[in-house]
């Protein structure tokens, strides 16, 4: 399609009319996995012309975008776009769909090509015989968007949360998505429960996820676990890092701190690195925001060696973990992500177990709510940890401020059975029991 015609189009858009080779399938009123609303609303509908979506559309789906079909999309008044995962499309409706796609494009609508195959060539050819203006460079990826700007069709590659605020999904939840699909992508098998930024009655997936890391900081082996392989340890901080997937040299790392190494030692390590005065916590902004002594400047002195780690191994997803005195580190790590413009979009989600407080009263409230619009914070205690639970006075953890019984936890978890060593209680055993899998120490 050369410029004269989309010129054409557009000027004989109001006598348009879809094409007579639409299949039956696209003549069906079907509804997928949402239900019609408002016509006020400012999310756009998306129309499937492929028996199938890929990765990138399915999880732009996940955030939000309302799916239909071509019947009852025809008629839809609000905003619209067009999607096709080229190798689930029919050849007897690969003329009526890109038909569409057309009618589409010159209306404004962006449309999204994508092959859930991996098929690049096959996506670069299709792009080049029905929209032959489109620079060709611009195909490197597994998706392509397609929309007209100033008279020009203008296309890019887009990810999942791209996708989405294409289509007017508020950030916020795309946001709050990385949940999930860090949940899907690790440990598919199981159901994603409750929503992670509130006190819930048990341990997130999420929190499942990272326990094994937190695990690891307290040792130099193994150099490889489920999938991830060690590229940074240090005695204090560890890098993992693994292929977000085959197509791309993009990663999804985790950041583990180590806690205390000898739990014998651990109240008096406590006291040591606490230090019951604040000081404030440096980041790219210069927020303010301010946490205990110990805490901050055990993370300042790593900051820049973890930053250059995540930067040289292109991490372009970024999670935070830590037990004991190393949750309270990943808190202050986790809040100097966001705060820092080269890192904020990396950053997904910090979980921590039985960590002290770490932050004063008033990072708690604009610092928080940055944090948690970026990304998961889950923050788990356990009721009989007497160890942490209360110290050091004055200081809060970053959870949610309804949590019971201890102060500030994502998730407090009282045992029937408890230990009168406030050592033991303190374990990370208590949480590899719970989630039922192993401690790969």
């Amino acid at each position: 399609m050369n410029r004269s015609l989309l010129i054409a189009m557009i000027a004989a858009l109001p006598m348009i009319a879809h094409s007579e080779g639409s299949s039956k399938k696209f003549e069906e009123s079907v509804l997928l996995d949402t239900e019609i609303a408002d016509a006020s609303v400012d999310i756009a509908h998306v129309l499937l012309l492929s028996e199938k979506m890929g990765e990138i559309g399915l999880e732009a789906v996940g955030m939000g975008i309302p799916v239909v079909r071509e019947k009852i999309f025809a008629d839809w008044p609000g905003d619209k776009m067009y999607y096709v995962d080229v190798d689930t499309l029919e050849p007897s409706e690969y003329q009526a769909a890109f038909d569409l796609l057309r009618q589409g494009l010159v209306r404004g609508s962006p449309i999204v090509l994508e092959t859930s195959q991996f098929n690049l060539k096959k996506l670069q050819h299709i792009v080049s015989v029905e929209f032959p203006e489109v620079d060709l460079t611009t195909v490197d990826d597994v998706n392509i968007l397609l929309q007209i700007d100033a008279g020009k069709v203008m296309s890019k590659a887009v990810d999942p949360s791209e996708m989405a605020m294409y289509a007017g999904v508020p950030h916020s939840r795309t946001t709050d998505y990385k949940y999930s699909r860090l949940v899907s992508k690790l440990r598919p098998n199981e159901e994603i429960s409750e929503n992670p930024n509130k006190w819930g009655g048990s341990l997130t997936l999420f929190s499942k996820t990272v326990l094994p890391f937190a695990a690891l900081a307290y040792t130099s082996s193994p150099a490889t676990y489920s999938g991830y392989s060690l590229v940074m340890n240090y005695t204090e901080v560890d890098v993992w890092a693994k292929p977000l997937h085959a197509r791309t040299t993009d990663k999804r790392c985790i950041v583990a701190w180590r806690g205390t190494n000898n739990l014998t030692d651990v109240y008096a390590d406590l006291r040591s690195q606490i230090s019951y005065s604040n000081q404030l916590i440096p980041n790219a902004q210069n927020a303010i925001m301010r946490g205990g002594r110990g805490f901050v400047n055990r993370v300042s002195a790593f900051y820049e060696v973890v930053f250059d780690r995540l930067v040289e191994q292109r991490c372009a997803e970024v999670y935070i973990t830590g037990h004991s005195l190393g949750g309270a580190a990943a808190q202050i790590n986790a809040l100097q992500m966001v705060y820092d413009n080269a890192m904020r979009s990396r950053f997904h989600g910090v979980g921590v177990f039985n960590s002290p407080n770490v932050v004063d009263e008033f990072t708690l409230g604009r610092p928080l709510t940055v944090l948690r619009a970026n990304g998961i914070v889950d923050v788990n205690c356990r009721y009989h940890d007497w160890l942490v639970n209360p110290l050091p006075s004055g200081l809060h953890r970053l959870g949610s401020a309804d949590s019971e019984k201890v102060s500030r936890c994502t998730y407090v978890r009282e045992d029937s059975k408890w230990s009168p060593f406030p050592t033991t209680n303190h374990s990370l055993t208590w949480w590899f029991n719970e989630a039922g899998i192993d401690d790969p120490r």
